[in-house]
């Protein structure tokens, strides 16, 4: 083997370890979810000897966003939720969350009842992400807690945590910026960027986003359920 070709041959051997210790997570949490046993406690004794040189090595936050990646292909509701709910993420009652999400920090996130998130959300809970019930998340739509600052000379970082209140309703790539709160009811229009907080049921739009209209306040009806294949 010539030396030139050492480099990808490591790199090949270090994302199938990866892809492996994935697995052995992955296969404990699903055993749990189809046995109805506590995933955590689950996944701790089947998977833990098999984890425990990542946590040793620091290889675990790469691991573990991984992991979070293939858990968005798995094709099961139940078993995506019982997988994402042994990273961390708080999910609540009747919360559907459809494939490809993108999450950063899952400890960091709290998703509330009957609420729901589309195909390819992107939920950033570094900086602290709650979200409320009865929430929609359409497709696409980004929620970033941390950021870089662009005047800053070494491209440094600031982070804020970001509230999205019940009844809120994000339109298809919706961006939200670190540090806003999403009043109840309020809806943001499709592809806005909310850099500022939105009062309750106020309707928002543009780049940056500006007030549209007032939504109506009687509201009663509950998001969550949908197919359980995608």
């Amino acid at each position: 083997m010539t030396l030139s070709r050492a480099p990808g041959v490591w790199v090949s051997a270090v994302w199938m370890s990866a892809v492996w210790m994935s697995a052995v997570w992955m296969s404990a949490v699903w055993m749990s979810a189809l046995t109805e046993v506590e995933p955590m406690s689950a996944a701790k004794k089947l998977a833990g000897r098999a984890l425990s040189p990542l946590f040793r090595s620091g290889l675990w936050p790469s691991v573990e966003f991984l992991i979070l990646e293939v858990i968005g292909f798995v094709p099961s509701h139940r078993i995506r939720c019982a997988l994402y709910r042994s990273q961390g993420l708080g999910i609540g009652a009747n919360t559907h969350i459809y494939g490809r999400l993108e999450v950063r920090s899952p400890s960091n996130v709290k998703l509330g009842a009957n609420s729901t998130v589309g195909h390819d959300v992107i939920l950033d809970g570094r900086g602290g992400l709650t979200i409320g019930e009865n929430v929609n998340l359409s497709s696409d739509v980004a929620i970033w807690t941390l950021t870089h600052d662009p005047q800053a000379a070494d491209f440094g970082t600031w982070a804020g945590p970001v509230r999205i209140e019940s009844y809120a309703w994000l339109g298809f790539r919706s961006t939200v910026l670190p540090g806003v709160t999403i009043g109840e009811g309020a809806v943001v229009a499709a592809g806005a960027v909310v850099t500022k907080n939105v009062a309750p049921y106020a309707i928002v739009g543009g780049v940056p986003a500006v007030v549209l209209g007032e939504r109506n306040r009687d509201l009663d009806y509950r998001c969550g359920g949908g197919y359980h294949f995608v």
